[in-house]
């Protein structure tokens, strides 16, 4: 049932990856908080490991996107096959960080780390299915284009995004420190209590040897 769930999983993340590729750089904006959260949610567990294929993918990325823009190199598109093969990478990289047996973090921070991408993907969906539409067929109800029709430029909205994702991933990173600095709080409170309710049980012993 596990592997089944898993499935489902990555080919949900993958198809809201590919879904936000309306705009020039948003899918690699997206994967690059993906990527950049894998790593700092590492750190803050005190876990080490080899992040080498995640840092080269990232240099990778910040390249592309200048090429994208048309800066410094000649402009280049990651098309459908690009987009659907970054979201299946995040996936794997999201699952793999987050095993039993090779856990680097917690998984509960693996959907703050794709929260935009996964909610617009939910939301677009279903309000697809509310209209009698199928739910794959492109239309203008993201939220990037909702952004732009705003009068936001493609640039405002890419950084607004990009930075909105990043504060998604600290915002979850804060939450599970603070609810294991509260469980831990509790536990000792718990304890102590035990220790008092003990000593208030045990009979007083005078000393007469005076």
């Amino acid at each position: 049932m596990s592997v089944i769930f898993t499935l489902i999983l990555v080919i949900a993340y993958t198809n809201a990856i590919n879904f936000s590729d309306g705009i020039g750089g948003l899918c690699v904006i997206y994967v690059l908080s993906c990527l950049i959260s894998i790593i700092v949610f590492s750190y803050f567990s005190n876990k080490e490991g080899n992040f080498i294929f995640i840092i080269f993918l990232i240099l990778s990325l910040f390249i592309f996107l200048f090429s994208n823009f048309n800066i410094f190199v000649t402009k280049s598109f990651l098309g459908e096959s690009g987009s659907t093969f970054l979201g299946f990478i995040c996936s794997y990289l999201l699952i793999f960080y987050t095993l039993p047996d090779n856990r680097f973090f917690h998984p509960v921070l693996a959907l703050w780390a794709s929260s935009i991408p996964t909610y617009d993907f939910i939301t677009v969906f279903i309000k697809r299915l509310h209209k009698k539409k199928n739910p794959m067929t492109p239309d203008l109800s993201h939220i990037h284009f909702l952004m732009i029709k705003k009068n936001l430029s493609k640039l405002s909205t890419l950084i607004i995004l990009g930075f909105s994702s990043l504060l998604f991933s600290c915002i979850g990173l804060i939450t599970l420190k603070l609810m294991r600095i509260k469980y831990l709080l509790d536990l000792f409170l718990k304890t102590q209590m035990k220790k008092v309710r003990v000593d208030a049980g045990s009979p007083l012993v005078y000393n007469y040897n005076y």
